[in-house]
């Protein structure tokens, strides 16, 4: 008896913008509006990917939008601040922001800037998306945000890329120090990496090892996204 293997085919839009998230450390997902959430996303490559996708009613929104202002005694001894404890970003206001999104309404996201570690005045306003991604290392940790969430995906991948990959941004993207970005992977990174947010996985829908090189998980992935789609009357096109 012969056998036939049916293969699912995915556009090459969105096989290459889940490629690009799954470049990144850890994942989840909020739809219906969609919302993606990931951890350490690589902005440029992302911005990029959204400019040429913008007709498709996609919007990206980031944790990393929402760090707080540090007090002036933080600011005094920056170095010692913890950028991946759970007092770090402006929970309520993510909230709002994300809600209001899922509601249908415009928000405005906050401009933060990472080379002065302080937000710039005003921000971006931002609504009318049929499908909103949130990336963010804690996203998953707030019981709150992630009942806003409709899929969550946690990205699992080794240490040593995380590291290579946190290096590389810190450095190229922030003006910082490489024994600087050592010293501060030593002292907080990892530390709030095992109490934080490697237990958020439990919360994850799905967990897909070895994130962009998984293109068996990407396939599946955006056949789900696409059936809740439809299954809300909305739908990604081809």
């Amino acid at each position: 008896m012969s056998h036939q293997t049916r293969q699912l085919i995915v556009p090459r839009w969105q096989r290459e913008l889940l490629r690009l998230f799954l470049t990144f450390f850890a994942a989840a997902l909020v739809m219906s509006l969609f919302i993606f959430q990931l951890h350490y996303p690589d902005a440029r490559h992302l911005q990029k990917t959204f400019v040429k996708l913008d007709h498709r009613k996609l919007l990206h929104v980031a944790q990393d939008s929402f760090y707080r202002n540090l007090t002036a005694a933080e600011a005094r001894d920056i170095a010692s601040f913890n950028f991946d404890h759970t007092s770090a970003f402006a929970y309520d206001e993510i909230y709002a922001t994300l809600h209001a999104l899922k509601s249908g309404r415009s928000a405005v996201v906050p401009i933060y800037d990472f080379v002065t570690s302080s937000r710039q005045h005003g921000g971006t306003l931002v609504g009318n998306a049929g499908v909103v991604l949130f990336d963010g290392i804690l996203a998953l940790h707030y019981p709150e945000l992630r009942s806003l969430f409709d899929f969550k995906v946690f990205v699992d991948t080794d240490a040593d890329t995380r590291l290579a990959r946190r290096i590389r941004r810190d450095v190229m993207d922030r003006g910082r120090d490489v024994l600087a970005v050592l010293a501060q992977y030593e002292r907080t990174v990892k530390p709030s990496f095992e109490e934080w947010i490697l237990p958020t996985r439990k919360f994850a829908d799905i967990i897909v090892p070895r994130g962009a090189e998984n293109t068996a998980a990407i396939d599946i992935l955006f056949q789900h996204i696409r059936y809740q789609l439809a299954e809300r009357g909305q739908a990604l096109p081809a």
